[in-house]
């Protein structure tokens, strides 16, 4: 080893958006002009689709067929589209599961991934917020 480099174990990883699997270095990465509209709109969905699949989970909201864009299944897997196309990995994984969950009809398994989901977007949404001037600079 050079006695410049620095073990792999010991680096400190680049920020978020610097790392080019994130989303925020997909955001990073779109012109300035569109860069505020593609995050809001995701900043949108999580805000509308978290708490939908949520109320939907729990049993808030009235239990729909799964073909119907208000079911469980629908509502998961909508989210994970979402997020797979924002390059938001962990969200997009755990929502996968939660839909597989679903259609297999297995809604306790789904149920017991609600609080994953919803840290993961919890965590989504402070990105997009506290990394907002990082991306702008």
């Amino acid at each position: 080893m050079a006695a410049n480099s620095i073990p792999s174990s010991c680096a400190k990883p680049a920020p978020a958006w610097q790392r080019p699997d994130t989303m925020l270095a997909l955001l990073a990465r779109l012109p300035d002009s569109a860069r505020a509209h593609v995050a809001g709109l995701y900043r949108d969905t999580l805000e509308v689709q978290v708490p939908l699949l949520s109320r939907a989970l729990t049993g808030e909201a009235p239990c729909r067929a799964s073909n119907d864009a208000g079911s469980p299944e629908a509502l998961a897997h909508k989210l994970a589209g979402s997020a797979a196309m924002m390059q938001d990995a962990d969200l997009s994984k755990i929502a996968r599961a939660m839909e597989r969950a679903l259609l297999a009809g297995d809604s306790q398994s789904a149920l017991a991934l609600l609080p994953g989901l919803q840290a993961c977007a919890a965590q989504s949404l402070a990105e997009l917020g506290a990394d907002a001037q990082a991306l702008d600079n």
